[in-house]
């Protein structure tokens, strides 16, 4: 929802960083603009507390992000890592590791960017998913 969208429902204007922060939470809520609107909306006395709730949501919406972030890249590293391992001392169990963390797709795709070799199963699954149906 843009800010005049925003501000149309709710009656006042807002100053961008405030929108900024109310759009943060709207966009990970599921609610439709008229209902998030509405509950935004209280008592003039009571706007502080509301504004002050809605940047701490923001910001807690945010720092789950970027933690949520951190955690898929250091997945995705240590899925990477293991890969290499795996390869280097023929070990099934890290391979199943590493796919697990990584994903068949992005293990394969890493594998192959890596000139590292596959297993039947890794071919097989390129196999299945290169065929037309």
């Amino acid at each position: 929802m843009t800010q005049e969208e925003f501000e149309a429902r709710i009656g006042h204007q807002v100053a961008a960083e405030e929108f900024d922060a109310f759009n943060e939470v709207y966009m990970n809520c599921k609610m439709g603009k008229d209902a998030f609107c509405k509950a935004v909306l209280c008592d003039p006395k009571d706007h502080d507390l509301t504004r002050k709730l809605i940047f701490d949501l923001s910001a807690g919406v945010s720092h789950y992000k970027t933690s949520r972030n951190d955690i898929l890249e250091y997945d995705k590293q240590t899925g990477e890592d293991l890969a290499r391992k795996a390869h280097d001392y023929d070990d099934d169990g890290l391979r199943g590791m590493a796919k697990k963390l990584l994903g068949q797709r992005d293990y394969i795709v890493y594998c192959i960017s890596n000139g590292l070799d596959l297993d039947n199963y890794d071919r097989n699954y390129i196999i299945e998913h290169l065929r037309e149906d």
